[in-house]
């Protein structure tokens, strides 16, 4: 059980990551100024630093769904991943893990959680292949469930409006981005800052964890293409940081939940036992 809870707080944490740094649009979306693109929109992107980004956070409000690769570092915990996310009602998510064991799926469908038992720790579970979290319910009932609503909390244009909070936005220059013409941004926020991006019910916990790791502040590059979709998004705070490059906006995404009779539900591991609530 402990490999099982291990697993599912990294899996969270990357989708929280995920989704934190996540920026999109669907198809055909609108530039500044209009309807008429400038004859370089990369030379405007440059010389109106503050309005491109702006813009940039307009666009994201558009987001519904996009594919996705990451690298990441929770705390020396090394993971990559590459998937597909929708944001709806419900949010839906589907990313494959590479993990110290191998790798590993894991389905976001709204407030539960689906992830894939590797093989080899399936034996006491008469063979099941998936494990059923319910976030909600988890929250409720062990310590952490503020990390676990952080990513429910989170929209797509989090880490651009950061940006422009934060006070400290340049322009680093042109940059390529999987052969995308990209303006590369870059800038500093202070933690607090950042968590004011938060849910006020999960701040104070998420302040806490990140003090731990070492985050005084949140230093966020942006690389934003001809059509103010933001191609990619690394953030690094302490000792967490995450690249997340992005592609196919507007693509459509379908996540169903693995057949009942090969989950397992981590609420019934749970039944009995006295969790510690991390106060």
């Amino acid at each position: 059980m402990r490999g099982t809870i291990k697993i599912s707080t990294v899996a969270v944490s990357a989708l929280a990551l995920a989704l934190s740094a996540g920026c999109g649009t669907a198809p055909n979306a609108p530039s500044a100024g209009g309807d008429t693109k400038p004859a370089d929109v990369l030379a405007l992107l440059a010389s109106d630093v503050t309005g491109s980004v702006h813009k940039v956070a307009e666009v994201t409000k558009n987001t519904r769904s996009m594919r996705l690769t990451m690298e990441a570092r929770f705390d020396g915990v090394a993971t990559k991943a590459e998937g597909v996310i929708a944001y709806g009602d419900p949010m839906k998510a589907e990313l494959t893990m590479d993990m110290p064991d191998g790798k590993m799926t894991v389905r976001l469908i709204g407030a539960v959680e689906y992830i894939q038992i590797p093989a080899t720790d399936r034996g006491g579970l008469d063979g099941k292949k998936w494990m059923k979290l319910d976030l909600t319910e988890l929250a409720k009932q062990a310590g952490g469930g503020d990390a676990i609503r952080q990513f429910q909390d989170m929209d797509p244009g989090k880490q651009v409006r950061l940006l422009l909070a934060g006070g400290t936005l340049k322009a680093v220059g042109e940059e390529q981005v999987e052969g995308a013409r990209t303006m590369h941004y870059t800038g500093t926020a202070p933690i607090d800052t950042y968590l004011k991006q938060l849910d006020v019910k999960v701040q104070p916990e998420v302040k806490k964890q990140l003090g731990a790791m070492g985050a005084a502040e949140m230093t966020v590059d942006l690389w934003v293409d001809e059509n103010y979709q933001p191609r990619r998004v690394r953030s690094v705070a302490g000792r967490t940081e995450s690249t997340v490059t992005y592609s196919d906006f507007g693509t459509p995404v379908s996540v169903t939940a693995p057949p009942a009779a090969e989950t397992a539900d981590f609420s019934d591991m749970l039944k009995g036992l006295k969790l510690p609530t991390g106060k």
